[in-house]
């Protein structure tokens, strides 16, 4: 079946669910109305900026669109600007923080600017309302397909690193960098996220701090049962979301008015060793 004809069967099954006819849909994409009939008859294909402007008013990828991936419920939420929902893909075993979302598009609309942002939205097909709840949970496929985008584009591996770090931007006058602030150490900082809030945020990675001392710390990291069982894989994530992790660890100890963390990588999952390890140094210096 052709690309235009699987289009026009997928806005019949979306004219269906929320009961809108031709004249409603032309006014969508500023078509006249006629001529958009004549189109839909005869099969033929809408320009991108029509497909693009269709299928973010419906919270929809362009291929999610098309190949009719979608339920009702999506449809009708974001048609009417109610309760919008991640795509399904996005759904199933949320074990992270939207937290980590927001600063990586917050750093991407700083470095390429908001148009950049708003397509990788639109591609995604996250609405920008869900955006506005840093605390809400998603799946790590999401920030992996994101990071995967933003590779295409020619972010460097300093730039991922420096995404990471920008989460001390993203977070610093949330409830979240107002409780990190509180710490009188980076030894204590660390010790508290890595040993007894990362569950709040990440489900994903098993923590452990093998070692800690008042000069640094090593972090070890793996797959966590829940999540392998959940996404009923051998692994999950890939090198890039990896190197924002570092970016991350780098950060925390600038919540207490210090300079960023040294961090060095020494082991990695994705290169075939069976934990990622971390050395982390406490900064001495304020910022």
């Amino acid at each position: 079946m052709s690309f235009a004809r699987n289009f026009w069967q997928s806005i019949e099954r979306i004219q269906c669910i929320l009961n809108i006819d031709d004249q409603e849909l032309a006014k969508l994409i500023n078509r006249n109305h006629f001529e958009l009939i004549a189109d839909k008859t005869c099969n033929r294909p809408l320009n991108m900026f029509e497909l693009a402007t269709i299928s973010n008013k419906f919270g929809l990828t362009i291929d999610g669109l098309v190949h009719g991936q979608f339920d009702d419920e999506q449809i009708i939420n974001n048609y009417h600007n109610l309760n919008p929902d991640l795509p399904n893909k996005y759904k199933e075993g949320k074990l992270s923080r939207l937290r980590t979302l927001i600063n990586v598009l917050d750093y991407t609309a700083l470095k390429l600017g908001d148009e950049c942002r708003q397509f990788l939205l639109q591609k995604l097909g996250v609405n920008e309302k869900l955006l506005n709840n840093p605390n809400k949970f998603t799946n790590i496929h999401l920030i992996t397909d994101l990071c995967r985008h933003l590779k295409t584009v020619g972010l460097t591996k300093e730039d991922f690193i420096n995404m990471g770090k920008y989460s001390y931007e993203t977070n610093k006058n949330t409830d979240f960098g107002i409780l990190l602030s509180k710490f009188n150490s980076a030894k204590n900082l660390y010790k508290f996220l890595l040993e007894d809030y990362t569950h709040m945020y990440d489900k994903n990675f098993k923590y452990q701090v093998t070692k800690v001392d008042n000069s640094g710390l090593v972090l070890e990291t793996t797959f966590s049962e829940e999540a392998l069982d959940t996404y009923r894989v051998k692994n999950f994530g890939n090198s890039t979301t990896c190197l924002t992790k570092i970016g991350v660890l780098s950060s925390m100890s600038q919540y207490i008015g210090l300079a960023p963390s040294p961090v060095k990588k020494t082991h990695c999952i994705y290169q075939g060793d069976t934990k990622t390890r971390y050395e982390i140094s406490f900064p001495i210096k304020k910022r």
